[in-house]
Parts: C-alpha cells; structure tokens; sequence
C-alpha cells in the first residue's frame, strides 16, 4: 500500500486515465466470457499408457480373472501403483492404489474411474481395502501413443537417451551374435569341403615324415647301424600307431567337435526345458523383455507399451525414470563384456579350425619323446577350446535360470534388470572360462596320468622297466652262435663302447680336474680365495674385539650392555618365580607367603567373591589346583593307555581283517600294505614306550637279578619299594615281561642268560616272547660269550626253535659237528659256557643226527682236546682264559688228547 501511495500520488492521475482503465478492465471480462466455456480440472490424466492421479503413476496390470481374490468383475481393467518398502523396514506389507474400469469400458475414452486402495503383501495378497472412491479423468488424446517411446528424462535426456537406446540394441545384437559364436560349426567329411583340402595338404607332408621313418628303421635293420634293435622295437609301435592316428585325425576332430556340440546343446536344453516348468512355455509373454524394451519403457517413463505384456504380474512402484541410474551402468558394463567374449568365441572358432587344420602334424609331433611336448600342447588346447561349449552352457543356463525367477518374482523395475544382469553375468567371466576348462582338464589328466598312479603312466612304466630289464639281459647274456646272435653281439659292443667312452670321459675329467688342481694358476687362485676368507674372518672378529673393548671402556656402552643383561636376567628371575609359585600350588605347597594374599582385595571384591575366612579360603583354593593337577595327570595317563589300546585293536583289525585293509588302501594300489606297516609300527612304538614305563617300574622297586630271573621261569614275585609300598610282579604283565627280559639279557649273569634262551622255544614260558630274546641276545654279544650263539642260532632263537636246555645242548652239537669252534673261541668264552661244550661232548652224537652227520660230528669233536691246547699255550690266547675255565679245557685235553707233537729233527 504504501508503494503504491508513492505510484499514484495526490494529483498525478487524471479522470481520463481512470476511466481508460475501468472501461479495459470491463471489455476483457466480456471477452473471457463469450469465448471460453466453463471448465472444471478433471481428478487424473494420461501420459502415454499410464495414468497420473494425484502425482502417482499408475501401470495397467492386466484384467480381473474369475474368482478375483479382490472382489472385482471378471475383465475389470485395473491400473496400479504400489508404494516402495520403507527402507530398514521388517513389514513386507505395502499399499497398493487401484484405479480401476468396469468390464467393456474403454479407458482411454473414459471420464471416469473408481480408485480404492489395498494393503498389498507380494505377490498377490490384497487386504483391507479403504478410500473407495469416483474419479474423473481425461480422455486419453487420439495421438498419445505416438510418443510412448519419448525421453521422458528432464535435463540431459537429450544426449542419455539415444546413447542408452544404442547401447540397448548393440547389446541385443551382440548377444544374439555371441549365442551363434558358442556352438561350432560341424566339421564337413566331404573332399569337396576347403577345410578338407587343406587338412589332406597337411597329411601329405606328414605322411612324408612317416616313409623317413620307416626308411631309417629298415635301414638300420639291415646295417646293424643306427637306431638299435632296442630303439626299433620301442619307436615302431609308435610309428605305426602315429601313421593311423594321422590320416585319420581329420574324422578324430570332427568327432570330437560333434560331441562337444551335442553335449553343450544337451545341457542348454536342459536349462531350457527348466525354465519353461518354471515360467510355463509361452513365459507370460516373457520373453518380449530384452535390453532394448527395457530401456524403452524407463526412459519413457513407464509410457512405453513394451512391457504391456508383463502388467499382470508386476506392479512397479516409485519413480521409473528413476532407475536410468541403474540401467546406464548396467548396460556399459555389460556390452564392454559382451565385446570381449564376442571376441574370445571368434577366435575360438579360428583356433578350432587351425588345430583341425594342423592335427596331422601334432600327431607325427606325438612320435619322438623330444616332440612329444607338442602334441600334448596341441591336445590340451583343442581339448579346451570344446570343452568351453558344454562348460559355458552349464553355467549360462544356471544364470538363465536363476535370471529367469528373478524377473518372474519382481517387483520393481530394478529387480528386472537385476534379473536380465544376472543372466549375462556369464559373459563376464567368459575370457577366464578357457583358463578354468584348461585348468580342469589337467587336473583330470593329471588324475588319469599321475606319473604314480595314473594308469596311461604307470602302463609306460610297466613297460620301460621290463624294456630295460630285457635290454640288461641281453646285455649280460652270452650271444648264440651263428647269425642269431648277430644282433646279441652287435647291441653288446655297442654297450661296450659307449661304456668304455663314458669311463674314460669321466677319467679324462678327473685328471684335468687334477692337473688343474697342481697347476701354479689354481694354486694361485686357491690361494687368493684362502687369504680373502681369512682376512674377512679377521676384520669381523676384530671389529667384534673392538666393540667388546669399547664396553669395558666406554661407560656408555657398558650401562647399555649391563641394562640389557639386566633386563633379560630381571626377566628370567620373574618367569622362574612365577613357575614355581604355579609349580608349587599344583603339588599343594605355598612357601611365598606373599601368593594369593587375599586381604589386599578391597571390600567389594570380597563381597563378590563370598571370602569369610581368608585362611580357609585361601586353603580351600590351593588344595582345589592341585587336586586339579593330580585330575590332569590322570586324565592324560588314562588317554594314552586308551590311545595304546585303540592302536594295538588297530593293528589286529589290519592283521586279520582283509575288508579292514582294502578300505584303507584309497587309490594307491600299495595303500593296503602301507596302511598296515603304519599300523604296526604304530602299535611298536606304543608297545616301546610302554615296556620302557615297565623298565621304570622295575628299577623303582629295586628288583634284583635273582628275583629277575624266579620271574622270568614263571614265579610270581613279591617286592616292596624304599617307601613300603607293596607289589607283585608275574609273567601276566605282557610289558613287565618284556622289561625284565630287557634288563636281565644285559645285566644278568651267562647262566640267567642262558635260562631265558631255554624258556624261549615253543612250549616255554617266554615263547611269546622269543623276538625280543632274540635281539637282546644279539644287542648284548653273548656270542662273544659263548661261540655256540652265533648268527644262525640267533635266527633260531626268534623262530623258537631252541626249546629248553636239550635245544641249546642240541645246537652245542651242530656247532661242534660244523667245525667252526676255534681255539679263540674257546679262550674268550664265559667258563659256564666251556662247561657246557665239555658236557655236552662227552656225551654221544644226538639221534637228530643221520649218519653222515654223525661221522662229521665225530671227527670235529676229535678236535677239541687240539684247540683246547692251543688255547692254553697259545702266547697271544692264554691270557684271554678266564680262570675258571681252566680245569675244562684240561678236561678236554683229557678226553680228546690230541696226536702228539712230532720231535725236533737235529
């Protein structure tokens, strides 16, 4: 009011400019009035294929069936709009705002509509409805459809749209063309067919190499020179394999292309087949989604009608030009994956046809183990290039699949693309699919070819080691005469010469690394290297002199030095201390009277702990860790006899049980003698371990060697240790057993010796445990003690053979009748054992012996009066005879004197 005081003041307007304005004012309200109807705003309008209503876009949803669970007529036409889900929000309950037209109208003629709104649970649960209402509604004009494909993108939506348009349809080209790209095409068996001609240009030049081959194998057949008979039987099956392989390696590719084209169609037929069970054959008009529809109906803001098709089973909620954000990313990153896996698969068909092309020569490449290398490459490449096809087609059609149910299940646009990103994926991953099919293809042939337990390399290996066995016995042969051992003679100079060349190759070079090594230049050399070591070796010790003189000078380097052992002497003390203060409690002591002292706790902690009596407590804790310790050795002792015990039935299971050991062989075909060596051995150790506990019981009750040996005949024996405690020991105790054995074998006297061998034949209290008598027996030389336990004796001893004293008689007797007793036999050997020589010689042969046997026996024991002489004047002997055994040997001399000693001729 004010301005407009200051705009007209007092004076300044006349009559004439007011009435001017009056009768324009009047003249304009006139004119509204004759030419413009009254006109009210309808409630919705078009846009395109949608409706507005109330700022919300509503997308037809398709008709009402029979039986709709919302109550509407059947062919209501209803266009919907659902609200998103609240973000974080657990409720999967949304609104859904319904307009809706009676069955046989037009909706895009109509002025009316009914709108109600439901709460909406996907996907088709419809409660509670509310706000049902009359809407009014402009027709839809005559030309609206000719912009449902329009940019509906404000702002920069003239430069995304035609891009994204672009990218959309390269995309659906692309994809179509990478599809035709997978499968490759079937290897044409005419002669008229181009690939055909080049391969035979192929197989020419190979079949070439072949009569060269064959030439120089028949050459050196004939000459003797050359390949070796060896070399020709080993190359020509390979030849003649190879030959085959070669001319038929054209129909071997197209072979194995078909198979791959088949087993990848199988599959991508399978996936098909699943689809279809999952969105039904015709798909609900799925299968009209394609990159290009998709980014039709968003840039056009849902106006588009490409997705009319999927209105019944969608309801898209939000802002549809919202997702441009995500589908313009989606679709680069896409198509760039498209390009490169468009580009892999076209030179896989390259590579295909090329390896088809080649395969000649990677056969004859198969032929020399120097080319082999080749055709393996060449193999393993074309193995992967169709392995691709099937492996692509697995995961492709997963991806369609999972895709496919996606979409089927969204509700929302972005799902949608989600779903269609999910199918392509794929294609993503394409280039490191050949990487990942090559990859699995060598574990396979390492599988099947593993150099120990492949079967292709174990056949190999099975036949250059009977090869090289045959070669060595032909080698180590004598050649027949005539010209059947021509060849013999030839392979065997041959052996000769290249032996003799490798002998004196490996002189030659030793001498010259010896002429080297006394010439000037390498002492020289020797020399230089000796003198730059020891003066390394100098300087580093003196600079070491000069640091640790520096630190009994320098009284800076001396604190660091006396701070730094200190620190690590303060540390051990602290560690030592509290691991006797842990040791100490474990065994029920406190001698720090400072530990767990409990009265420094303030009240609350007292409280909370429920501490009356300190002492008590205190006590009661101490007594608590080391029951708790004692609990802990138990345990641990009771698991390793538990241990023990579940090894020994292990190895009773792989002795008896064959099933047992076929199941532990796995793949190797040695796994069940493997599996049972390490059962056993298990079960020695475990056996070991507990004999040597036995041992530690034994010397803990001080047994001595009498009561060793009453136990070793079969007498329980009673003992008690320094302390009074009381046990009895018998030979029930496998381990005890064992243990004294052990002890007694090493400490005991000859005689105690002697009674264990007796009991250790069949039928002896310590059969059972002849092996263990065996090797003590060996380990403690008691045939140093008596020559009549040697080596074959000892054998005996383990097989049980020596059963009671008339064994070890028996075995005195085969060791006189061999005539291995000497005179040093008789000087070194215990005086028991000497008795026992002279007993048993005095008596008759054994019946065990034939007649033979007896003689031989006769004439050697004849003898021993000889070498008991011998031992007794002997100069070098006679001080090696134990005193004892002097009044035997006499006996001896007596009973055998031996021929008298022919005098001295003048």
């Amino acid at each position: 009011m004010v301005e407009l005081r200051k705009a007209f003041l007092p004076g300044s307007i006349s009559g004439r400019k007011i009435l001017l304005f009056a009768t324009s004012m009047l003249v304009a309200v006139f004119a509204l009035l004759g030419i413009s109807p009254t006109a009210y705003a309808a409630d919705a309008t078009w846009q395109g294929n949608s409706i507005t209503y109330a700022q919300k876009q509503y997308i037809k949803t398709g008709n009402a069936g029979s039986n709709d669970p919302r109550g509407f007529a059947k062919d209501t036409q209803i266009y919907a709009y659902v609200e998103p889900i609240v973000s974080g929000s657990s409720n999967p309950t949304q609104k859904a705002h319904l307009i809706y037209f009676a069955p046989g109208t037009d909706p895009t003629k109509a002025t009316t509509a009914s709108y109600v709104v439901y709460d909406y649970t996907p996907p088709d649960s419809y409660t509670n409805p509310s706000g049902a209402t009359q809407i009014t509604l402009d027709p839809q004009p005559a030309n609206a459809n000719e912009n449902t494909t329009s940019c509906a993108l404000e702002g920069i939506g003239w430069i995304v749209c035609p891009v994204t348009k672009f990218l959309a349809g390269a995309m659906d080209w692309m994809y179509g063309i990478l599809a035709s790209f997978l499968t490759v095409r079937p290897v044409q068996t005419s002669q008229d067919n181009s690939l055909f001609r080049i391969w035979a240009v192929m197989r020419n030049f190979a079949n070439i190499v072949f009569v060269i081959g064959f030439l120089v194998i028949i050459y050196s057949q004939i000459t003797n020179a050359g390949i070796s008979n060896y070399g020709i039987k080993r190359l020509l099956p390979r030849l003649i394999a190879a030959a085959i392989l070669v001319n038929l390696s054209y129909w071997i590719c197209a072979i194995a292309i078909d198979v791959s084209n088949i087993l990848g169609n199988s599959i991508q037929e399978l996936f098909i087949s699943l689809r279809n069970v999952l969105v039904g054959r015709e798909g609900n008009n799925w299968d009209i989604i394609s990159w290009e529809s998709i980014s039709s109906f968003i840039l056009s803001g849902g106006t588009a009608a490409v997705l009319a098709g999927i209105g019944a089973n969608i309801l898209l909620g939000g802002t549809i030009t919202g997702s441009i954000f995500m589908l313009v990313p989606v679709l680069v990153t896409v198509l760039v994956a498209v390009l490169v896996a468009l580009l892999v698969m076209a030179l896989r068909q390259a590579l295909i046809t090329i390896l088809v092309i080649v395969s000649p020569l990677a056969f004859v490449a198969y032929l020399l183990p120097n080319t082999e290398k080749y055709f393996e490459k060449w193999r393993e490449l074309f193995m992967t290039m169709l392995l691709l096809f099937p492996i692509f087609s697995v995961i492709f059609g997963g991806s369609q699949l999972a895709g496919m149910a996606i979409i089927q299940n969204a509700n929302s646009i972005n799902l949608i693309l989600l779903g269609m990103a999910v199918q392509v994926a794929p294609i993503i991953i394409t280039p490191l699919l050949i990487k990942f099919s090559g990859s699995l293809l060598g574990r396979f042939a390492g599988m099947v070819n593993n150099p120990n337990k492949g079967l292709i390399d174990r056949t190999r290996n099975w036949a250059k080691d009977r090869a090289e066995n045959q070669k060595a016995r032909v080698l180590a042969g004598t050649p027949r005469a005539g010209w059947r051992g021509a060849a013999t003679r030839r392979s065997q100079n041959i052996e000769t010469k290249r032996r003799k060349r490798e002998g004196w190759r490996a002189a030659n070079t030793a001498l010259a690394d010896a002429a080297w090594a006394n010439s000037e230049e390498y002492s020289k050399i020797h020399q230089a290297n000796q003198r730059a070591a020891l003066s390394k070796e100098a300087g580093e010790t003196a600079a070491q002199v000069r640091f640790e003189t520096a630190k009994t000078t320098n009284a800076a380097l001396q604190h660091m030095d006396v701070e730094a052992r200190a620190a690590k002497l303060n540390l051990d003390v602290t560690k030592a201390k509290v691991d006797a203060n842990w040791q100490e409690l474990m065994a029920g002591k406190r001698t720090n009277e400072n530990l767990l002292d409990l009265e420094a706790l303030n009240p609350a902690e007292v409280s909370r702990r429920g501490i009356g009596n300190y002492q008590a407590y205190r006590n009661n804790m101490v007594e608590a860790i080391k029951q708790a310790s004692i609990d802990n050795n138990l345990e641990k002792r009771r698991a390793h006899s538990a241990e023990h015990v579940r090894q020994e039935d292990m190895t009773k299971l792989m002795l008896s049980d064959n099933l047992i050991r076929e199941r532990a062989k796995g793949i190797d075909p040695h796994g069940a003698d493997t599996a049972l060596a390490n059962a056993v051995a298990e079960d020695r150790t475990a056996f070991g371990k507990s004999v040597e506990e036995a041992k530690h019981v034994l010397k803990h009750f001080n047994v001595s060697a009498e009561k060793r040996a009453d136990l070793l005949r079969g007498e329980t024996i009673h003992v008690t240790d320094s302390s009074g405690h009381p046990r009895d020991f018998s030979l029930k105790d496998t381990f005890i057993t064992e243990a004294a054995i052990e002890i007694q074998m090493k400490e005991g006297s000859f005689r105690q010796r002697e009674d264990i061998i007796a009991e250790s034949g069949k039928g002896g209290k310590l059969y059972a445990h002849r092996t263990t008598i065996g090797d003590e027996a060996k380990a403690n030389k008691i045939g140093e003690m008596a020559a009549y336990f040697g080596g074959s004796a000892i054998d005996r001893i383990k097989q049980g053979e020596i059963k009671g004293n008339a064994g070890i008689d028996l075995n005195i007797a085969h060791t006189i009748r061999s005539g291995k007793l000497k005179a040093a036999h008789l000087a070194d050997m215990d005086w028991e054992a000497v008795q026992r020589v002279v007993k048993v010689a005095r008596a008759n042969a054994p019946a065990e012996f034939n007649a033979a046997q007896v003689a031989e026996y006769e004439r050697n024991r004849a003898q021993l009066g000889t070498l008991a002489k011998e031992a007794l004047t002997n100069t070098s002997l006679r001080g090696r005879v134990a005193r004892n055994s002097l009044e035997h040997l006499q006996n001896l001399i007596q009973d055998f004197p031996p021929p008298p000693t022919p005098p001295n001729n003048p």
